[in-house]
């Protein structure tokens, strides 16, 4: 991650685990629970944002948008594409957890993706 840019840890709880994620700041972070599950929403002042999600019944914008790419890694499935010349990414993990990111330049691409691949569960 950019050593030029702060960056502020934050701890959560979804419905069966703890998750820590490593921000840039300024950001704005937002938990609502449901009767089927927890999303934590951070947004951030250039119009992106993170979702982290556990639980049925939810959809996402990113959830329709065609995947320019898929991957599979240890753990989880990735899904990555543009929209309206911004990226987005999907990640589902195997035990269902679900990471977003969307509305990301360029030039913050790398950082995301390292926020995402950072975050730790437990």
């Amino acid at each position: 991650m950019s050593k030029n840019i702060p960056y502020e840890m934050d701890s959560q709880s979804l419905l069966s685990k703890r998750f820590e994620i490593k921000s840039p700041e300024p950001f704005h972070a937002r938990k609502t629970k449901y009767k089927d599950g927890v999303i934590h929403f951070y947004s951030f002042a250039n119009d992106t944002y993170i979702i982290i999600f556990e639980g049925a019944n939810m959809d996402f914008t990113v959830d329709y948008y065609p995947p320019k790419k898929q991957e599979i890694r240890e753990g989880r499935k990735i899904f990555t594409g543009k929209n309206n010349g911004m990226f987005w990414r999907k990640d589902i993990l195997d035990d269902g957890i679900r990471i977003y990111y969307n509305n990301v330049s360029r030039k913050d691409k790398r950082m995301f993706d390292e926020i995402i691949d950072s975050i730790k569960f437990e």
